[in-house]
């Protein structure tokens, strides 16, 4: 690589980085809906004094004059506080406080004590019930996956005036046939939340399992339920859309920060790389000041400047402390391990840049094909269920064909720089699966 193919390379990083802090600025910017939604991390305490991890979307309007509906949302057991806050955001912006909470050993809450303990749904309940801004007649619940199961166990579960389980598993639905509206999933292929014939009235969404969680027609399904449960008489401050919504743009924007920092911290090690030098030091700065970078951008941007997700609905990056809780050595090294071994092959194949660029367009044009398909409800729409599903592997290697390309225009033939970059990206994406 020349001084000057540096030069123009730092150039393209210096605008990836500008593109990923704009982009930053626009998520925030949805996120609160230009500043009308206060959102808060909070901790709420169950009677024996139990912290569990939550997060406030509080309405700007909200306050002890004009009292506001409010809406819990409790996620599966994968999930934490951050996995339902695109549809809380859907809420807040029509007026509602939501509350959305973790369970035991998810996020930032602890894990489940040796006695028995209020149950979190019990506790997002006592905590909205007692708030000066919510109105404490009209309060609802929506559960995901296996939350439906905790929600059943809780002792207020009859005391919310609404309550919607989305996807959730065959005994809780059996349960719960004429307590709650249920929303299934059409694609479902798992034994597990296959419905009962007593469930017949359930609500059938064109969409997979782990599309639950941000599909539109769902969230569209959930704000027109609560709307017509819960509305206050004569709320004239708040418009009210069902399919005006921009949780789906959000969560776009979250996993392209994703995908940009992995490019600029990728980039960053290959201009490390192709400097002269002690090649041991070249290599180890290759490898640490990357990360550095990484992490320092994950803690400041994602948890306190201006409190930005970067990720997937479901594997947002976790914090410094939360990555040390839950750090398995023998995980970490199997990922990186296995990017080591895809990047390896780069060195041999430099020259075939060409053919690895029209792989990454042809696989970019089947993957929005395929999505834009399965966003009308068609069938022959790519269906990600899982990461052994066929759709995933559709993806996966549109992803990887993408960094293929990438790495072969940017990195220098060497076997140090590919083996910096790989330890970097293989860093990264552990992290960003890090509750698989």
């Amino acid at each position: 690589m020349s001084p000057r193919r540096i030069r123009l390379s730092s150039t393209v990083l210096s605008c990836l980085l500008a593109v990923f802090l704009i982009a930053a600025g626009f998520s925030r910017y949805l996120e609160t809906d230009s500043g009308n939604i206060l959102i808060h991390d909070i901790e709420t305490e169950s009677w024996e004094g139990f912290i569990y991890g939550a997060r406030l979307f509080r309405p700007l309007q909200a306050n002890s004059l004009n009292l506001r509906p409010s809406v819990l949302l409790i996620p599966g057991r994968t999930a934490d506080r951050y996995t339902c806050d695109h549809i809380a955001m859907e809420f807040a912006r029509r007026g509602f406080a939501a509350l959305t909470m973790e369970d035991f050993s998810r996020g930032m809450t602890d894990p489940e004590p040796d006695y028995e303990t209020e149950n979190l749904v019990d506790a997002g309940y006592t905590f909205l019930s007692t708030r000066s801004f919510t109105d404490h007649d009209r309060i609802g619940l929506i559960t995901w996956f296996e939350g439906a199961d905790k929600a059943l166990e809780a002792k207020y579960f009859p005391d919310f005036r609404t309550r919607a389980f989305v996807s959730p598993t065959a005994a809780a639905a059996e349960r719960a046939a004429e307590d709650a509206q249920i929303y299934t999933a059409k694609y479902e292929s798992s034994a597990e939340f296959q419905l009962p014939a007593s469930a017949d009235a359930a609500v059938m969404i064109p969409a997979v399992h782990a599309g639950m969680i941000a599909d539109a027609e769902l969230i569209g399904a959930l704000l027109e339920q609560f709307h017509e449960t819960l509305a206050i008489p004569n709320d004239s401050p708040f418009w009210f859309d069902a399919y005006a919504q921009r949780a789906q743009l959000l969560t776009g924007i979250r996993f392209l920060l994703l995908m940009l920092l992995i490019l600029i911290s990728t980039g960053i090690s290959a201009l490390i790389t192709e400097r002269a030098g002690n090649r041991t030091v070249i290599t180890a700065a290759g490898i640490i000041l990357p990360l550095l970078f990484f992490f320092v951008i994950n803690e400041v941007m994602n948890f306190f400047m201006v409190s930005v997700r970067i990720g997937t609905p479901f594997h947002y990056l976790p914090r410094l402390v939360q990555a040390g809780k839950h750090f398995s050595i023998l995980v970490f090294i199997g990922f990186l391990a296995v990017s080591i071994i895809a990047c390896m092959p780069f060195r041999r194949i430099g020259r075939l840049r060409f053919p690895a660029d029209c792989a990454a367009a042809i696989s970019v044009i089947l993957c929005i094909a395929g999505f834009l398909l399965l966003a009308t409800g068609k069938i022959s729409g790519l269906r990600i269920t899982g990461p052994l599903h066929p759709d995933s592997f559709i993806v996966s290697a549109a992803f990887y064909s993408c960094m293929s390309s990438f790495l072969l225009r940017t990195v220098p033939d060497r076997r140090s720089s590919y083996f910096c970059c790989a330890c970097v990206m293989g860093t990264i994406y552990y992290l960003s699966s890090f509750f698989l």
